[in-house]
């Protein structure tokens, strides 16, 4: 309001002389520029936190094979053509097998890609590239490498 006052002041504006609709647009101009001026994004997570998944559509429990849980994610999210295939390696990483996945994963690559919100992994590492794997899928990912990273 203060702003405004001196706005009011410093223009030479003699507000009482203006005309009513006059006065509307310059007090909707005035809230205008004070609503733009307080929206700011600074805070990402906040607006849009990562979700857990639903214990009803995800089911992590029990032991998380390797065979049936993290290859057919491997295979359809990562090791395709140009990505971590064996014909292509981008990075030196390749997940098409259990040697390779399990060779990321003791590397300390594969979680921090596959989770998006861990702050040593850079936005440029966070895999796959072209959005984020099922959070049912990350769960049971992570779950496997925390137990071990079998190849069961």
């Amino acid at each position: 309001m203060f702003f405004l006052f001196n706005l009011v002041t410093f223009t030479n504006i003699n507000f009482l002389a203006l005309k009513p609709m006059k006065k509307i647009l310059f007090w909707g101009s005035g809230m205008l520029m004070l609503l733009v001026a307080s929206c700011n994004n600074d805070n990402y997570s906040i607006f849009h936190p990562v979700t857990p998944p639903s214990s009803a559509t995800c089911d992590s429990s029990g032991t998380i094979s390797y065979a049936t849980s993290v290859a057919p994610v491997m295979a359809l999210s990562c090791a395709t053509s140009g990505c971590h295939d064996a014909a292509s390696m981008q990075g030196g990483v390749v997940l098409s097998t259990y040697i390779g996945v399990h060779k990321a994963n003791q590397n300390g690559l594969l979680i921090p890609a596959i989770k998006h919100n861990t702050p040593n992994a850079a936005p440029t590492n966070w895999m796959p590239l072209t959005g984020s794997l099922d959070p049912c899928d990350v769960a049971k990912i992570v779950k496997w490498a925390n137990n071990g990273a079998l190849n069961n």
